[in-house]
């Protein structure tokens, strides 16, 4: 029968018949080492159980080292040199002092029978060598502080449990490379989910540990359950394995940095909110793969931000912009492609946003280069009054107008590129400056109104036709001009155009030609320049003309 090694004893005032026999001696208690090379561990045998606070465990090279069902509870410090650690038989370890890895061949395997598990609640280090596996052994870390002091510790074993209080801190690198649970609130400076499923049970990164603000990486595997990032804490996205949101809810009030230009594949109804920054360093695609289709939402204290020359692509999710900001600093920026944008009022878009599938604009939004590329953007939501209240410089490129919309006091609107452009069925208030610079048609129908209170401008020729449905109206109120300009004839074509009062101003080389059969001028009317009517029309009291 295999004989259980004798640990080593140091002070002289224990004597070789019982460890209790130190209790007899008159001088305070000395630290005590014990040596384990070989063998089952056995408690009490291969070293006190609990192992007291001011002695330590050496484990050293050597035989087969096993723990066998039972328990080994230490207080002190056990300083692991070398050696696979086997446990089988549901054997439990708690550390409740430290415990120190000290060697890359160090790990613990499951070799036989139930699992085996290490709940720590002390401090589990690494202090020498590259890499230490904690292996297939069950890790439950219950408020413990896990410390790469050097290297990496690797979480491998796919049964890792970081429960409240968890901390991870070290000038190496705390990995997770199988599947893990985080409950609560932990901290960290230096840990990276790189492979495997992690799930959240109100897990929460508040903080650092010795650094002033906590810092976690992600370079692969999935993010499921529930998930926040806390004031001041960053989140890096680093490229490796695939990641993925998988049904999940995560709530950034921190900075969550994309530093990859892997994809961020969403699913299963998972979602975003980002109260923080979300930031882009590198072109990537944050894209609907499986499932559910993934929501992500702006808060109005959010900002998402494309940064060093990288294009941020917004693919397939469900996007809601409460009032949040989107920022393209220059050389970057963000498109959106899904079909499923909603931006409230207070949004805010600085530097390049283009909309290249379809959106929602409700209330005021503000921009200084907002750009309609394709798709159906929609003013407002449907309900009584709302209006999509453009304030600032938007660019319009191609695409469908539908809903309600304001061109306000100061904004501009720039029609350019021979993409076509429609309004379908729109309601257009123009008190800003709507400046056509293309000869693509502007398409109207489905009754589409469009009313001028300010400036139309016409820097290229081009028609304003009736293309399809019932027939547009064009509305030149009292205090509105159309004007062509730069040599350029604007033709307005079979609408329903009425001028209240209004004024039709052509600068020289250009023209303004109504076609159509449908013109009526009211009163007050004042033509500037080359004006020529070759359809029909009606002219109701004083018109002025030169």
């Amino acid at each position: 029968m295999r004989q259980p090694p004798r640990f080593l004893r140091r002070h002289a005032c224990r004597s070789a018949l019982a460890l209790a026999a130190a209790a007899a001696c008159a001088a305070p208690a000395h630290a005590l080492s014990f040596f384990w090379t070989t063998g089952d561990f056995v408690s009490g045998v291969t070293s006190p159980d609990p192992l007291p606070a001011i002695d330590t465990l050496f484990i050293q090279a050597g035989g087969t080292k096993r723990f066998v069902g039972g328990g080994f509870t230490n207080l002190g410090l056990v300083r692991w040199q070398s050696d696979i650690l086997q446990g089988g038989n549901s054997a439990v370890l708690v550390n409740g002092g430290t415990w120190q890895s000290e060697s890359d061949s160090n790990a613990f395997s499951h070799a036989f029978g139930g699992q085996p598990t290490f709940i720590n609640t002390g401090t589990f280090r690494k202090t020498a060598g590259v890499t230490t596996n904690v292996g297939t052994w069950r890790f439950q870390n219950d408020g413990g502080l896990i410390d790469a002091q050097v290297g990496n510790i690797v979480f491998n074993g796919g049964t890792n449990v970081f429960n409240a209080g968890s901390r991870f801190t070290g000038a190496g690198q705390v990995l997770v490379t199988a599947g893990s649970a985080f409950t609560g609130a932990f901290q960290a400076d230096n840990l990276v989910l790189a492979a495997g499923s992690h799930g959240g049970n109100g897990a929460s990164l508040t903080g650092g540990v010795g650094l002033s603000s906590g810092q976690m990486g992600w370079s692969g595997g999935d993010l499921t359950g529930t998930w926040s990032f806390a004031a001041g804490t960053t989140v890096t996205a680093t490229s490796g394995a695939t990641k993925r949101q998988l049904g999940s809810s995560i709530v950034n009030n921190g900075t969550f940095r994309w530093s990859t230009n892997d994809t961020l594949q969403g699913g299963n109804s998972s979602t975003f909110t980002n109260n923080g920054l979300l930031e882009v360093t590198e072109s990537a695609l944050f894209q609907h793969n499986f499932g559910g289709q993934p929501s992500f939402t702006n808060a109005g204290s959010g900002t998402v931000r494309a940064t060093h020359n990288a294009t941020l692509t917004l693919g397939g999710v469900a996007l809601t912009s409460n009032g949040g900001t989107f920022e393209a600093h220059a050389g970057s920026a963000i498109v959106y492609t899904g079909t499923s944008n909603r931006f409230n009022g207070g949004t805010r878009f600085i530097g390049d946003n283009a909309v290249t599938g379809n959106a929602v604009f409700v209330d005021v939004i503000q921009s200084d280069n907002l750009r309609f590329v394709s798709g159906s953007q929609a003013g407002g939501d449907g309900s009584p009054g709302s209006r999509g209240r453009l304030a600032g410089q938007v660019g319009y490129e191609g695409g469908d107008l539908t809903g309600a919309w304001e061109i306000q006091s100061g904004a501009t609107m720039t029609a350019t590129g021979a993409s076509t452009k429609r309004q379908v069925g729109s309601d257009i208030v123009n008190n800003g400056t709507f400046r056509w610079s293309t000869t693509a048609t502007l398409q109207g129908g489905n009754s589409a109104v469009f009313t001028n209170n300010s400036l139309v401008e016409v820097t290229e020729s081009a028609s304003f036709a009736h293309n399809f449905g019932g027939q547009p109206a064009y509305i030149n109120a009292a205090t509105g001009t159309f004007r062509a300009t730069n040599n350029a004839t604007l033709t307005l074509a079979a609408v329903g155009l009425t001028s209240n009062g209004g004024t039709f101003e052509a600068h020289a080389g250009s023209a303004i030609v109504y076609t159509g059969s449908s013109n009526r001028f009211n009163g007050g009317t004042r033509f500037i320049g080359d004006n020529a009517v070759t359809g029909n029309a009606v002219f109701v009291d004083v018109i002025q003309s030169d």
